[in-house]
């Protein structure tokens, strides 16, 4: 994936996102980035972190709840390995979940007496629908993808792999070079169903061409480090 289809890619990932109903803003950041993940011991470690990152325009694309996507890329990254350098390609791609989640209406009326005879359900709709009530996501969805040489080690630190969750050390290896637009469809499908389905899903003419497609980008960029006995494993791919 050369530097111009990478970032045609991140255009139409936001593309994607605006057609599923669910974006906000899209930045074309070359920007340097210096907010990095830290060790997460605590929800408020993610709630900074992810902050952070949208109060200083770090991201690449910026959804409707504040969840975001950034994305890296280092053509001919250089790296020595057994005292010679080699040159490679270096992706990073993060999917940054909302720490704070919309209210639902009965957590809204929490404490009002909803027996009251002046009760006015209504009422009290149209105001749950005019406030922008946020509680805290607890559980938010944080996904990396790593193509990264740094480390490398078949079977334990794959050149290509997903970390889901925010423990460092969960890697799950991947035989293809994802597409930032992938990679975004990817989180699309799995954070927000209802809006995939129903804006994309049900308007597309051919569902599998469309997933072929897809897929058939990632087919172009496969992984030049994908040893045997990786095959052998549980991967993606």
């Amino acid at each position: 994936m050369n530097n111009a289809l990478f970032i045609m890619s991140i255009k139409e990932a936001s593309d994607i996102c605006k057609e599923c109903g669910v974006l906000k803003n899209h930045l074309k950041s070359n920007a340097d980035r210096k907010v990095r993940m830290t060790q997460i011991n605590k929800f408020e470690d993610y709630k900074k972190f992810a902050t952070e990152l949208q109060m200083k325009g770090e991201y690449d694309i910026l959804l409707d709840d504040d969840s975001l996507f950034q994305f890296e890329g280092n053509l001919n990254k250089e790296i020595e390995v057994n005292g010679k350098k080699e040159k490679y390609d270096y992706y990073k791609y993060l999917f940054v979940q909302s720490p704070n989640r919309r209210l639902t209406f009965n957590e809204y009326m929490d404490g009002i007496d909803r027996t009251d005879p002046d009760y006015n359900e209504e009422l009290y709709r149209e105001m749950f629908e005019n406030d922008s009530v946020l509680g805290d996501n607890l559980f938010p969805f944080y996904v990396r993808y790593d193509v990264d040489m740094k480390g490398y080690k078949p079977n334990s630190h794959s050149y290509a792999h997903l970390h889901i969750g925010l423990k460092e050390g969960y890697r799950m290896p991947v035989s293809l070079i994802l597409t930032p637009k992938a990679f975004v469809c990817m989180v699309l499908k799995l954070v927000y169903p209802s809006q995939w389905d129903e804006r994309i899903v049900s308007v597309i003419k051919n569902r599998e061409k469309y997933y072929n497609s897809l897929k058939s980008q990632c087919l172009g960029n496969k992984n030049p480090h994908w040893e045997d006995c990786e095959k052998d494993d549980l991967f993606i791919g």
